[in-house]
């Protein structure tokens, strides 16, 4: 594409800030870069988020179950963070699809 998406290098002496001199690398992709290469390209997202996994205060092991047990299955979506009523569910879904567990 005629840029670097990643860069990165040595940082030896950067651990010595926090009391371990010690050797050390590092790099970081540009995800702006990686988005952006996409779109020159014409390569639309594969695995959109449709559905929102939703949960109630004590039924986050559930949820995270059945989330591991979709995207086990290729299923991509978004879990919740945080507990929500039904109602705070159904906005934050936004229009796609609500699991609400």
């Amino acid at each position: 594409m005629g840029f670097p998406i990643c860069g990165g290098g040595r940082y030896d002496n950067m651990m010595a800030g926090f009391g371990e001199n010690m050797p050390a690398i590092g790099f970081s992709a540009g995800i702006d870069r990686m988005l952006l290469i996409l779109q020159r390209k014409n390569i639309k997202e594969s695995a959109s988020r449709k559905i929102y996994l939703a949960w109630p205060q004590g039924s986050f092991a559930k949820a995270v179950r059945i989330a591991d047990e979709m995207r086990g299955r290729g299923v991509a979506l978004e879990m919740a963070l945080l507990p929500q009523t039904e109602e705070q569910a159904k906005e934050s879904a936004d229009g796609r699809e609500l699991i609400y567990v």
